[in-house]
């Protein structure tokens, strides 16, 4: 479910920036039609408790100590709203692939460790589209086929064609890059649902959605907001109409299905898990506790966002072998499916792609998708770079700004990467 509260898919200028030299690549200030502003300038806005540099003899080690006491210092800035924060990275260059953790399970709890779980809401959905894709690759589904000429069930055909909806124009392409008109019953900048959906749930707190239901809450909340192909309009309706197409074409769970597709086992995604569909796996770490301002989420049920759009329960290292793996041709059969799902759509000006969201980071493509309750994965695979990292916390307070340790993680790197050539 994306955050109705802050403005979703958005990188800030400065972490635009000190990705570049992460791996020791050029001053992005310098390529030709590049806006972002130098690393000079953006180094000068980052304070941490550490020098700026690191030497070539403190090696991995002294970098790790780096990461932990900026996790640490950002985590005392957000104690008050967020028991505590995981970090993953993944850096072949530094050596590093590891998780520094800061806080608490949950407030008076036991310390965070790094392998706790948490649920990753719209990261979800990066796992759903590649399903999908593998799908495409089993010529099982194509990514210009309409919706009546998929297995959807008849139910949900007519309730979309009652509301509105030119559904033999509808693609699967569409639905995967948020083209596709229909509305998001879990509100976004459409203005429905965001408070909609929102005060349905904490009405009534116990109640177990189901799929069906979240469909029928966007059409009786919004008609359709664009025609097929037209517009970008993020909704996590399209994602559930996904989950509902894998489950009727692999004539299996979504759970099930991710798992085979995406080839957890292989990958070893120990603590990845659908919730409540399937049990937790045993090699799991314990659940962190995430909040939604004063509220508990997990003592919300986890249908709230469950069959597509949300649901994954995983932990930072799972979360991040998984988008480095999908980038380093162990998720695909077919090279040319992760340009695929990395293409992007001329007509809508939109920086979607197929389940992930693009930035041009200087001149490094890296792709991202983060979640409603604190959750970021990022991956510039130009640099062989990913990062992942949960705050547990939807609702931070005003004053923080939770792109700072991101940032000065970056930084970390950059000084590790140019002390050691």
């Amino acid at each position: 479910m994306p955050t109705p509260w802050i403005r979703p898919h958005v990188l800030p200028a400065a972490l635009i920036v000190v990705a570049l030299v992460a791996a020791g690549c050029t001053d992005p200030g310098t390529q030709s039609g590049d806006t972002s502003p130098a690393p000079t300038t953006v180094t000068a806005s980052i304070s941490t408790t550490q020098p700026a540099t690191t030497t070539s003899a403190d090696g991995p080690a002294t970098l790790a100590g780096r990461l932990q006491r900026i996790l640490d210092s950002d985590a005392g800035a957000l104690l008050t709203s967020s028991p505590g924060q995981i970090m993953h990275i993944i850096a072949p260059h530094a050596s590093i692939d590891d998780s520094v953790a800061s806080g608490s399970i949950d407030f008076n709890g036991p310390a965070l460790v790094g392998n706790e779980t948490v649920r990753i809401a719209s990261v979800t959905k990066a796992f759903v589209a590649a399903a999908v894709l593998r799908l495409v690759e089993q010529a099982r589904l194509t990514l210009d086929q309409t919706l009546p000429n998929t297995a959807l069930p008849t139910p949900i055909l007519e309730l979309l064609a009652r509301d509105g909806y030119r559904t033999d124009s509808i693609t699967i392409e569409q639905l995967l890059r948020h083209t596709s008109g229909i509305a998001d019953f879990a509100g976004n900048a459409a203005g429905i649902g965001a408070s909609a959906y929102s005060q349905a749930v904490l009405s009534d707190p116990t109640h177990q959605w189901t799929a069906l239901e979240q469909i029928t809450f966007a059409a009786e909340h919004a008609d359709p907001l664009a025609a097929p192909g037209d517009e970008f309009h993020y909704s996590d309706t399209n994602y559930v109409l996904l989950g509902q197409i894998i489950e009727a074409t692999t004539h299996s769970t979504l759970a099930e299905s991710l798992r085979q597709l995406l080839r957890f086992d292989q990958l070893g995604l120990t603590a990845t898990y659908l919730e409540t569909v399937e049990p937790v796996p045993f090699s799991a770490g314990p659940r962190a506790v995430q909040y939604i301002g004063d509220q508990r989420l997990n003592e919300l049920p986890a249908s709230i966002d469950l069959f597509g759009g949300g649901g994954l329960v995983s932990s930072m290292r799972d979360v991040a072998t998984f988008f480095h793996d999908l980038f380093n041709g162990r998720v695909f059969d077919d090279p040319a499916t992760i340009r695929t799902m990395t293409s992007l759509d001329e007509r809508t000006g939109a920086t979607a792609g197929l389940g992930l969201f693009h930035a041009v980071l200087g001149a490094v493509d890296c792709w991202y998708h983060d979640g409603l309750w604190g959750v970021l994965a990022l991956v510039c695979p130009d640099i062989d770079l990913t990062i992942t990292r949960t705050w547990n916390q939807a609702i931070p307070d005003n004053a923080y700004d939770p792109n700072t340790a991101v940032l000065q993680a970056l930084q970390a790197l950059s000084d590790f990467a140019a002390q050691t050539g």
